[in-house]
Order: structure tokens, then sequence, then C-alpha cells
């Protein structure tokens, strides 16, 4: 009777397992079959085609930034058919975090249109995209993760590709990074309020630098800039859009 039950059990314990397998590799994908090279190059070239025709994305330093950075290298194994779907994909457990989209991305530092002269600090590196995006523009990125085994993997990531103008640090990203300051612009990947902007980050900036907050709008998640900057001593707020920079 015993050894009745206990076979049972074990089936049922198999069945449970060939159960929560079939459904992790569904949910990740690897059971899809791998998209050719070319199949990548035509989707990228049609992302590139979106950002300008849907986005109005004309920067032509954004593009290329955004053309020279291999999107896939910063997704899952699991999820890289989907790597220029331009889809929310996430990049690690826990945190619930996902990799930046191409479209926030691009609206975002057309709207920061910057020279490539600058330093600048992200607060929250995630899969490590973002930055190694921006690092094809600006002079220096460094980049803070709360994750510790998110910010282990971009960084080593980041050397593989040779990115040698990104640093990155674990830890908490609203304490800034005091050892490299000061910096032109500090993006953050939340949504916060005035109260919310730690000090420290303003303290961090060089004279007229700024922290950028991008929030996302609208059905076709248009992106406006929460800009707050030092302006003579004094700490502004101003919004910026597509509207207001044509």
């Amino acid at each position: 009777m015993l050894l009745r039950l206990s076979s049972k059990r074990n089936a049922l314990l198999f069945f449970n397992i060939c159960i929560i397998f079939s459904g992790f590799i569904f949910l990740t994908g690897s059971w899809a079959n791998p998209v050719s090279e070319e199949e990548f190059i035509k989707e990228k070239e049609e992302i590139l085609n979106s950002l300008t025709l849907d986005y109005g994305i004309s920067d032509k330093k954004v593009l290329q930034a955004i053309e020279k950075v291999d999107r896939r290298k910063f997704v899952p194994e699991g999820f890289v058919n989907q790597a220029y779907e331009d889809t929310r994909v996430p990049i690690g457990p826990g945190h619930g975090q996902r990799i930046t989209l191409v479209r926030i991305l691009a609206q975002t530092l057309q709207l920061l249109k910057l020279s490539g002269d600058e330093k600048v600090l992200e607060i929250g590196t995630g899969s490590g995209y973002q930055a190694a995006v921006i690092a094809q523009i600006a002079k220096e990125v460094y980049t803070i993760e709360i994750d510790g085994g998110l910010a282990k993997k971009a960084e080593a990531l980041f050397d593989e590709l040779g990115y040698s103008n990104i640093k990155v640090k674990s830890g908490d990203g609203f304490s800034g990074w005091e050892e490299f300051t000061p910096y032109d612009i500090i993006i953050v990947g939340a949504e916060l309020n005035e109260a919310e902007i730690p000090p420290v980050l303003i303290q961090q900036l060089v004279k007229e630098g700024r922290i950028v907050v991008p929030l996302i709008t609208g059905e076709h998640e248009e992106i406006t800039l929460r800009i707050i900057k030092k302006v003579n001593g004094k700490v502004v707020e101003e919004w910026i859009s597509r509207k207001d920079r044509g």
C-alpha cells in the first residue's frame, strides 16, 4: 500500500515538474525557431524607419547610435527573437525590470540634444542597453543599478563589447555617484515628483546641469521630459516635449 502511494506521489510530482518546465519553455520563447541574421537586419531597419516616420526622430547621432548597438546582446537568451520587436522584454528575476523600449530611448535622446561632450549619470542600469546607446554619443556614462546581479552582468557585457567609456556601480542610485562628479546630465528611470528628487543628485550636477525624468504619455507612448536643473543657484523645473522641439 505504501509503495503504491509513493509511486502515485512520484508520478504526480513528475507530472507537475513537466507542466512547470513546459510553461517555462513557452514563456521564455526558447521553443521558437531562431531568427536568421537577415531577418534581424530587416527588423532593425523597420524599427529605424518607424522612429523616423512615426516618432519624428531626425537626429542622425541618435539614429546612428541605435543602429550600432546590437539589442540582442541585452535581452535574455530566450527572448532574442523579440530583440527588435521593441517590446517590454523582462531582463531578470525580481523587481519586474524590463529592457528600455527603443522608441522611448530615441525620443529621450533627441529631446536632450547631446553634443557628445557630456558626462552622464544613469540611475537604473537594467540590462545596460540604454547606457550602451548613450555611450555611442556622450563622452562618459556612469550607471548605477540596485540589483547586484544585473549590475555585474551589465558590467561584464560592456567589457566584452569593448565599452571603455562606461562605468557600472551596484547600489542605490538616489545617492548618486560622488566619486565622478559633477555630471552634465543625470537620467532617472522613474517618475518622480519634485519632493522626491534627492538633493544629493542636484548637488552632483555641473552649473546648468540637468536631471532628466522621461514621462510616457498618450496611447502612442510619446515622451515628455521633466527637467530639473540649477540656474543661478536655484532649482528650476521645466517640461520639454516633441512639440516644443519641433
